[in-house]
């Protein structure tokens, strides 16, 4: 979920956004930039846990899609699959007595094809 801010105004927002620049510059400290924060910014309601279950769940129920994997779940990259792909292939082919070995994957490439 993407954090978006809320301003008092929207010429508190052309002030923080000032601010935030001049912090990014290294003009302006930390300690100065939470207080444009509180001054601008609007404060954070705070939830007890059956709000926001209740949040989450409403949001669930509205959007078409679950989460496809955990978080912090590990991906395998899809060169990854590609490469497994190429070396299974190659081995059938080697296997067969054929293509001992291919030195491009490219589709428009004409491998180099080595007998043995």
């Amino acid at each position: 979920m993407a954090k978006t801010k809320q301003y008092r105004s929207s010429l508190l927002a052309s002030v923080h956004e000032t601010a935030e620049d001049l912090h990014a510059a290294g003009v302006m400290d930390k300690q100065t930039l939470r207080e444009f924060d509180a001054l601008c910014l609007t404060p954070v309601e705070s939830l007890s846990p059956e709000q926001i279950r209740a949040l989450r769940l409403r949001a669930l129920s509205e959007c078409d899609h679950r989460p496809r994997q955990p978080v912090g779940a590990r991906r395998e990259a899809p060169a990854g699959r590609l490469a497994q792909a190429a070396r299974a292939d190659r081995a059938k082919r080697v296997g067969d007595g054929g293509v001992k070995g291919v030195t491009s994957l490219q589709p428009n490439v004409r491998p180099a094809l080595v007998r043995g």
